[in-house]
């Protein structure tokens, strides 16, 4: 039929198709409900159907708060880890402290200069004859403490050791003659410095 053929017939085109069969009386009210009615149902279920089978908002959201405490909880271990650490070294540090000022002695004298090497740089102070005799036979060590040097004796100068490596320190071994030195038989002169 042609587009006119309608118009003449009273139906109006712009109409839904179930309008147009209804006024045309080929289908009755309540099949046009019903037909109205699958298509909806139809229509939510293919919805549902493509919607995505994942997680929901709700799990996710919770999922990433479960995340976002876990790091949390992680860094706060880590701060509180690197905290316990400064404290323990401070502790140490402070135990060394105590061990120099009960058993060590400030270095003085301005006879000769004791000379040793320290992390590959040579280090230098003054001292008395004696103390530089004691340091060259390694019967006390020296320590450094508020860029100040201290006499002390090997075992203290362990213990500080142990427990704060990081000042400075020297204790010197004494030298073991070398049965193939041609030179053994020779004094060195206590006068020469190098």
């Amino acid at each position: 039929m042609s587009p006119h053929v309608w118009r003449e017939s009273g139906v109006n085109v712009s109409n839904s198709l179930a309008d147009q069969l209804q006024n045309l009386g080929l289908v009755d009210k309540s099949k046009a409900k019903k037909a109205a009615h699958d298509k909806r149902v139809t229509k939510k279920k293919k919805a549902k159907a493509k919607a995505p089978e994942g997680p929901s908002t709700q799990e996710l959201t919770a999922q990433a708060m479960a995340e976002a405490q876990a790091a949390k909880a992680a860094k706060d271990r880590a701060i509180e880890a690197e905290r316990q650490a400064k404290r323990q070294q401070a502790e140490r540090l402070a135990q060394a402290r105590d061990i120099v000022k009960s058993n060590g002695t400030q270095v003085k004298g301005d006879d000769r200069k004791y000379r040793f090497t320290l992390d590959k740089k040579i280090k230098e102070f003054w001292v008395s004859n004696a103390d530089f005799e004691r340091l060259a036979k390694g019967q006390v060590g020296v320590v450094q403490m508020d860029k100040r040097w201290m006499l002390i004796d090997p075992e203290a100068l362990e213990r500080v050791r142990e427990r704060a490596p990081e000042l400075a320190s020297f204790l010197a071994t004494p030298d073991v003659a070398d049965p193939d030195d041609p030179y053994a038989d020779y004094q060195i002169p206590d006068d020469l410095d190098w």
